[in-house]
Order: structure tokens, then C-alpha cells, then sequence
């Protein structure tokens, strides 16, 4: 199913969760579920309680219903970092 997508003027904005629930019309709990699946953008900031997206990876998701590698690849690092300790 695809979805309009909201223009914004600054697709490196980074916006919290609560935004992200909003923009993608989802609820929190399906965004985690997808997330889980690696079929929802991983997000940009993850320190502690502090968990922020990029808006492009957002729109992007919304347009096409794919996930950007470049979101994976802060994943596939932590990944690998816990391999070689």
C-alpha cells in the first residue's frame, strides 16, 4: 500500500518517535514489530532513551515501502562489533 508523503524542507531532520508514529500514520508497536523484521528504518540515534530517525529515511519508507540500506548499516556495525569482542 503506498502513502502520500509529507514534504518537509530538511530531510536531515531528526525526529523522535512520537513524530515518526504520525508521519508514518503507524502505531508504536507496529513500528517496533517491523523494526524487529528489518522492515522499518533503523534509527539514525539510538543512545539510551534517546531514539531519533532521519526524516529522508522516513519519506523514503513512505514512498516505497523499502528499507534504505545505508539505515542498516549502523546495524550490521554493532552487528559485527559483537562478533569480534
Amino acid at each position: 500500500m503506498r502513502r502520500t508523503v509529507k514534504k518537509f524542507s530538511c530531510p536531515s531532520l531528526l525526529l523522535p518517535l512520537s513524530k515518526v508514529v504520525g508521519i508514518a500514520s503507524m502505531s508504536k508497536q507496529t513500528i517496533y514489530r517491523l523494526r524487529e523484521k528489518g522492515r522499518f528504518p533503523e534509527p539514525a540515534v539510538h543512545m539510551g532513551k534517546v531514539v531519533r530517525w532521519r526524516m529522508s529515511d522516513i519519506q523514503h519508507y513512505i514512498a516505497t515501502g523499502e528499507v534504505r540500506r545505508a539505515s542498516m548499516t549502523s546495524d550490521l556495525m554493532r552487528s559485527s562489533s559483537n562478533l569480534s569482542s
